[in-house]
């Protein structure tokens, strides 16, 4: 939803901005989504917050980023997704988890694993570049089906779970997830 909204700069300085979106139509309840991006040396840490303005109401939270599978056309090795996750959730024949866990598969992957504390996942592209993504996040969907890239998702829970197990938003608690994607040279 956050991606066909207007978003308000409510801060920037050299190394980080915040941003507002409030939550509109065709969202039924009042609130608003703050997102903060900060650099810090190797790092971008990136948070997002979802906040109730008087209703008690279901949100999920995350990010979608894409990610390249070769740096350069030159490039002969391809992109490495390395993570031990505690399960895996069962797809259904709609592609949506059904809530079942089960025991984490070899990709290719258009599926949501889960970790008890916490996602990490490293990103390698060999001989050039690292990237360990590291969030408060349990849930983490990976789609790796494409030929030139790759989608590493860290999400408070996994698809469908909304329908689910919700986990739900008051105006005293807000939903938040942070990650962190640390850089660095892969020699």
């Amino acid at each position: 939803m956050a991606c066909y909204s207007t978003w308000e700069i409510i801060d920037k300085t050299a190394d980080s901005l915040t941003l507002r979106m409030p939550l509109a139509s065709p969202w039924p309840w009042q609130g608003e989504v703050i997102q903060t991006f900060l650099l810090e040396n190797d790092a971008l840490v990136l948070q997002l917050e979802v906040h109730s303005y008087a209703d008690t109401f279901p949100a999920s939270a995350g990010w979608h980023p894409w990610f390249a599978k070769k740096l350069t056309p030159q490039n002969t090795e391809s992109l490495q997704v390395l993570f031990d996750a505690d399960w895996q959730e069962e797809a259904g024949s709609d592609e949506l988890p059904t809530g079942n866990r089960i025991f984490p598969q070899a990709g290719p992957w258009d599926d949501c694993f889960g970790f008890y504390n916490g996602v990490k996942v490293k990103l390698l592209w060999p001989g050039k570049l690292a990237m360990t993504m590291i969030s408060s996040a349990n849930s983490l969907v990976v789609f790796d089906k494409q030929p030139d890239a790759t989608c590493i998702n860290p999400l408070t829970q996994a698809p469908n779970a909304i329908n689910l197990t919700p986990e739900l938003v008051t105006p005293d608690r807000p939903l938040v997830i942070e990650t962190r994607w640390q850089f660095t040279p892969e020699s």
